[in-house]
């Protein structure tokens, strides 16, 4: 008997061993199944939505929820290259794919050819920012201040409010964009449970029409000029 426990021990041994093994291998496997069918579902849900606004949902987190662990990244590529290039899905929903899909090239190592995609998109990246304005227990963000009391004309750049802990005023964002993004918390002190309004410029040729815009930005005030339009934007909050 003891001679039959020193020769099959480790073999028992190298069974449970290879047993394990096989059942994680079989685990990350079926992981990297789930996430396939993740994206499966979101390209289904995608086609099925068509030129409903709904269209953006399947978007929502598909790099931040799929990029690492899925198991195929070109097929994350080819979902989001056939979202942008749908004929069928809305202007800004495509433009949403579309700057995703340059987040998937900076993440890819191809940073000059996202930066050239984010620059084809126009976004707005240039702002006047004033704030910060208080707002505690989230309820700034629905309190008219100062700043949204002059919404229609150009600003006042020398205008003093009363801000949260102190006198602010308009300033001009510096470049601080990074991938068509804005940091908001970077112009602020103090930068949690405050409110801020930005503003900018956005000029439109007379012969274009200015209906697309207002409903794109149905949340920004539209003021229309002669030869453009200039779009006051409405509050961004930090918390």
């Amino acid at each position: 008997m003891a001679v039959f426990r020193r020769i099959h021990g480790p073999l028992v041994l190298a069974m449970l061993l290879a047993s394990a093994s096989g059942a994680r291998a079989a685990g990350v496997s079926d992981e990297g199944g789930r996430f396939a069918r993740d994206l499966r579902a979101r390209q289904e849900r995608f086609a099925k939505e068509g030129a409903r606004p709904q269209a953006m949902v399947p978007l929502l987190g598909v790099l931040t929820d799929l990029w690492d662990v899925v198991d195929d990244r070109a097929a994350l590529a080819r979902f989001l290259d056939e979202a942008t290039t749908s004929a069928k899905t809305r202007a800004d929903i495509r433009g949403r794919a579309a700057w995703l899909r340059s987040l998937l090239l900076d993440r890819s190592g191809q940073v000059s050819e996202a930066q050239k995609q984010r620059a084809e998109l126009g976004l707005l990246t240039s702002f006047w920012v004033a704030g910060p304005f208080d707002n505690e227990g989230r309820t700034g963000h629905a309190t008219v201040y100062a700043p949204e009391k002059q919404l229609v004309g150009p600003i006042d750049t020398n205008a003093k409010f009363d801000g949260k802990e102190r006198a602010v005023s308009w300033r001009l964002m510096p470049a601080i964009a990074a991938q068509g993004m804005v940091s908001l918390d970077a112009m602020l002190r103090p930068d949690t449970n405050v409110t801020a309004y930005l503003t900018t410029m956005v000029w439109v040729p007379a012969c274009a029409r200015t209906r697309p815009i207002k409903r794109l930005l149905s949340r920004l005030q539209v003021a229309s000029r002669t030869r453009g339009a200039a779009i006051r934007s409405r509050r961004m909050t930090a918390s």
